[in-house]
């Protein structure tokens, strides 16, 4: 339906999020060649955008937290390899992480280095960040039916994933 298709577009092309997530920030007082964007998924996964780091910290590892400035009562989140092992370089990549509790439950994310007590480099939480959420249409077909297309649910989960919940098609179509 034609309603469904504007709905898509003006959910796909929102403008707090882009084909990466909602974004959250770019890293600020850096050290050790901290560099990078980090946008939101979902409540729990963040995307680092050409995130950089010299790899140089003895002890240094990705944190968040809750208290009001980066500091070592933090919590290590896993790497890109979902280890919790000491960084090591890195240069202009681009990966997702995963957080253990929802992203409005902490205050920043940080490059921190344990043994030397230093923020390499952070992105403040704002109170009223609002993670991206899926979108449920409900339910999709056509009336009349072309080529028995239907789906009992429709959710956008984020601007490049829609799900189809019990799709069907006839697959006679050209």
């Amino acid at each position: 339906k034609l309603s469904f298709h504007i709905l898509l577009l003006a959910v796909c092309t929102s403008a707090t999020s882009t084909e990466y997530g909602k974004l959250l920030g770019t890293f600020t007082n850096t050290a050790h060649g901290v560099a990078g964007t980090i946008y939101v998924i979902d409540a729990r996964r963040i995307w680092l955008r050409g995130f950089s780091y010299d790899g140089q910290g003895p002890d240094a590892f990705f944190y968040v937290g809750s208290t009001d400035r980066p500091s070592g009562n933090g919590v290590i989140i896993p790497n890109e390899n979902e280890q919790t092992s000491v960084l090591g370089a890195y240069s202009d990549r681009n990966f997702i992480l995963t957080l253990p509790e929802d992203i409005t439950t902490y205050k920043w994310f940080s490059v921190w280095c344990r043994q030397a007590g230093a923020n390499f480099g952070d992105i403040s939480i704002p109170a009223n960040f609002v993670a991206p959420a899926p979108l449920d249409l409900g339910s999709f077909g056509f009336d009349p039916k072309v080529h028995d297309v239907s789906a009992t649910k429709v959710t956008i989960l984020n601007t490049k994933q829609v799900k189809f919940t019990n799709l069907v098609y006839d697959g006679q179509g050209p």
